[in-house]
């Protein structure tokens, strides 16, 4: 498909264009171009967010005595999150930093239910384990996903037969975090919650735990 003509609602695009190969905006443009705006006035926030972020897991000359790697999840009918923590104890005390965060959003006009969409955020964090544990050149001693949904760590735990939505994710949780120990965190101390949930980005630069 050969592009005969341009359209543009910002200016410095038009100016970059011959005016013989340019044509008026129509009104399906304008429509699209009052979402665009919205879209706009999203992201025009987010140049005011800057971060640094140590890159180095582990500080020299400190010596380290255990290393824990700890994956926290959360869900909610919007998205689910999980946050990955290495947690590493030295000679000098304990060092905790935030590795990595993974959000997904959650199904469109779908019915399913909160714990499944807990247990789908597990199984976010369970590959975000696997994917962790295999990058990292650290050796882990104890490694653990948390959830603040009782009724899906139930389901994982669970020995009876389960139906196939759950099954598939319980089988992945499995295989992907075989060494891990599940365990449960309230939902006012989950980090996750902030994936989940949505914030500002002014709230985010405030909260200690990201």
């Amino acid at each position: 498909m050969n592009v005969r003509k341009w359209t543009s609602s910002d200016e410095q695009v038009n100016d970059t264009i011959d005016s013989h190969e340019t044509t008026p905006m129509d009104k399906t443009a304008k429509i699209l171009g009052i979402h665009q705006q919205q879209w706009n006035d999203i992201t025009s926030s987010w140049t005011t967010l800057f971060l640094e972020i140590p890159r180095r897991l582990l500080t020299a000359p400190k010596r380290r005595i255990s290393s824990q790697l700890h994956i926290l999840t959360d869900a909610s009918q919007a998205a689910y999150c999980t946050v990955a923590y290495l947690r590493s104890t030295t000679d000098k005390g304990a060092d905790i930093k935030l590795l990595m965060v993974r959000i997904r959003l959650s199904p469109l006009h779908s019915a399913i239910t909160i714990p499944r969409l807990e247990l789908t955020a597990l199984t976010l964090g369970s590959t975000l384990m696997k994917h962790v544990t295999k990058e990292m050149n650290i050796q882990l001693d104890q490694q653990y996903l948390w959830s603040d949904s009782k009724a899906a760590l139930h389901l994982v735990k669970t020995t009876t037969r389960l139906p196939i939505f759950i099954a598939n994710r319980v089988k992945a949780i499995k295989l992907n975090a075989a060494d891990a120990i599940l365990r449960h965190v309230p939902s006012s101390s989950n980090p996750a919650d902030i994936g989940s949930r949505g914030t500002s980005i002014e709230e985010l630069l405030e909260n200690d735990q990201w």
